[in-house]
């Protein structure tokens, strides 16, 4: 279970930092049993964060917090700043 929520962690970090740098598309986010995957772009918008950020939290018992991101007047993505804390000693951040 710790290597789970390690690799959760690590691939929230790669795709919420790198992805949104190289490949601003559209926002992808799908759970599973053992899985959370998450991508973010510069075309996230907060309304697309508050729902995955709400189920997140429902489904998986993960907190996800974005507050100190900074969206345009559209409501997009223009600074990320992510943390996720996993409820059991695991948490990591991305900017």
């Amino acid at each position: 279970m710790t290597n789970l929520i390690k690799g959760i962690l690590i691939t929230l970090a790669i795709i919420g930092g790198f992805v949104f740098l190289f490949n601003p598309g559209e926002t992808e986010y799908r759970t599973s049993d053992n899985d959370v995957y998450l991508k973010i772009t510069a075309n996230t918008t907060d309304l697309e964060l508050q729902l995955i950020q709400a189920d997140l939290k429902e489904t998986k018992n993960i907190s996800m917090d974005y507050s100190k991101s900074n969206f345009s007047n559209k409501g997009e993505l223009q600074e990320l700043n992510l943390a996720v804390d996993c409820n059991d000693g695991h948490s990591g951040k991305t900017t």
